[in-house]
């Protein structure tokens, strides 16, 4: 399967799920192809922007915390207000994780990179570890996704989070065992992308995977468009249309952009593939 059918199928999961967060993952992905390579300080400019717009919802924290920027904060000292301003069941949620796929299609070869932007996309308005580590599993996952497939994944991201989040380690460990009823839909980012890993590995279909879901009670919103960007790394584009995944009117404006990043991405040199 080409590269560029991969990408394509990574952005059309978030657009043919329907996620509400398209617009910040459209604003990540603009950033990157106008910048090309990223830019902590055009992307805040892109998201407030958006923001002021007031044309999709954000949750409390992620409005905070731009509200913050608004204001002239730094964005590390906006998202820790932001944090601290939440009620502490929510201060762990998913909800910066979809914005940050295109860390994971621009830098699938450079694991630094990678790294290093996929916490700083999340951590604009989430600042709690347990959310820039679960951004940083799933685009190691993502990546690992469009050069491998789904052998060795697990061990892959356990590499890097497993000595620094023993907890999450085990909840990775655990995904090749669970059952589907096991899927916490939490609305937790470390839930969230165990869960959606799961899925990358036992769905290929929309309907088996709406079916999945449909089991467990909670939140969702965030689980299904990652759950089927992940397959769409895994299928292709094609591969989504194949398994039923319903049009979305973003379509087309999603794929262009996965179009924009995989040029962008063939621009950017490999290097080893070491982690700091």
């Amino acid at each position: 399967m080409e590269l560029q059918e991969q990408f394509r199928g990574v952005m059309a999961g978030a657009a043919l799920a329907g996620a509400r967060g398209l617009g910040q993952l459209s604003c990540v992905a603009r950033s990157y192809r106008d910048y090309r390579g990223f830019s902590a300080e055009d992307l805040t400019e892109r998201l407030l922007s958006w923001f002021r717009a007031g044309t999709e919802t954000t949750d409390p924290m992620t409005g905070e915390a731009l509200l913050l920027l608004g204001r002239g904060y730094t964005f590390e000292r906006a998202a820790a207000d932001a944090r601290l301003r939440q009620p502490e069941a929510i201060r762990c949620n998913d909800r910066a994780l979809l914005r940050t796929l295109p860390a994971g299609l621009v830098r699938y070869h450079d694991d630094i990179h990678l790294i290093g932007e996929a916490r700083l996309i999340c951590g604009l308005t989430h600042a709690d570890e347990e959310c820039k580590m679960a951004s940083v599993a799933l685009n190691l996952a993502l990546a690992h996704l469009l050069m491998v497939g789904t052998d060795g994944l697990i061990e892959e991201i356990l590499e890097f989070v497993g000595p620094r989040m023993p907890e999450f380690g085990e909840r990775l460990k655990a995904i090749e065992t669970m059952q589907p009823a096991q899927l916490r839909l939490s609305g937790r980012s470390l839930d969230t992308v165990q869960a959606a890993l799961w899925l990358a590995y036992y769905c290929d279909s929309y309907r088996e995977l709406e079916r999945i879901i449909s089991i467990g009670e909670g939140d969702a919103e965030v689980l299904l468009p990652l759950a089927s960007s992940l397959i769409g790394a895994h299928l292709g584009y094609h591969g989504l249309g194949q398994g039923g995944w319903p049009a979305s009117a973003s379509l087309e404006y999603m794929l262009q952009l996965a179009d924009q990043l995989y040029e962008l991405s063939q621009s950017e040199p490999e290097i080893e593939r070491e982690r700091s």
